[in-house]
């Protein structure tokens, strides 16, 4: 953690001020689950990268996350360093947009209650979870991380188009998608195995597409 603290900066907030959420969400984890501490905070950075839960860090720590504690374990600011700078995650399948409590959404056997789960298992899949006793313990939902390769990117619209009617007149499957910034990105399959598409980037290669690589679809 060289040159890493509470002061230093993630997404415009200040890495303390995330772990200290982090520590009003599942401080009881500490030094017996680490792995649901790094999922409350991959659940912060899934978030926070689909752009659908809010428009920044700030806002989808506000809108969707307990008020953070003043204090924290160290641990959870071991947890933000390793999922916001080193890239570590609970599960590098997983997108995680959401976690529940065993308490008000478990069985007494520790398995999610389904009944009261539904509103949320009509929008994401459950991915598993973490528990240290029948009552502390969390259930994630979200999606397994796609991957798609990309053929481009454009602030032009029309270009984008042009590149996309070509490849989908050579027979492959393709889509344009826009962001916030202004991007409209060319890319072609959507696979849920690395291996797949990278195989599909080899097929675009061999047409000439040399830039194509491969990129997660979140």
């Amino acid at each position: 953690m060289t040159d890493f603290n509470e002061n230093t900066l993630i997404c415009g907030v200040k890495a303390g001020k995330i772990a200290g959420v982090v520590d009003a969400e599942g401080s009881v984890f500490a030094r017996e689950c680490y792995d649901a501490l790094l999922a409350i905070v991959q659940t912060m950075h899934d978030m926070t990268a689909s752009g659908i839960f809010g428009k920044d860090l700030e806002q989808v720590l506000r809108y969707h996350f307990c008020k953070g504690n003043e204090r924290y374990h160290p641990l959870c600011l071991q947890a933000v360093y390793d999922v916001f700078i080193d890239g570590k995650r609970r599960n590098k399948d997983w997108l995680i947009y959401q976690f529940r409590s065993y308490a008000k959404y478990g069985t007494d056997d520790c398995l999610p209650d389904m009944e009261k789960l539904a509103p949320l298992l009509e929008k994401y899949e459950y991915l598993g979870k973490d528990g240290i006793s029948r009552r502390w313990g969390h259930f994630y939902f979200g999606k397994k991380i796609g991957y798609q390769v990309q053929l481009g990117a454009y602030k032009v619209l029309a270009n984008a188009q042009r590149l996309h009617d070509r490849v989908k007149g050579q027979g492959f499957a393709v889509t344009i998608t826009g962001d916030k910034e202004g991007w409209y990105r060319v890319r072609s399959g959507n696979f849920f195995d690395r291996k797949n598409a990278e195989a599909h980037r080899a097929a675009l290669v061999k047409k000439g597409y040399r830039n194509a690589y491969v990129v997660s679809s979140f």
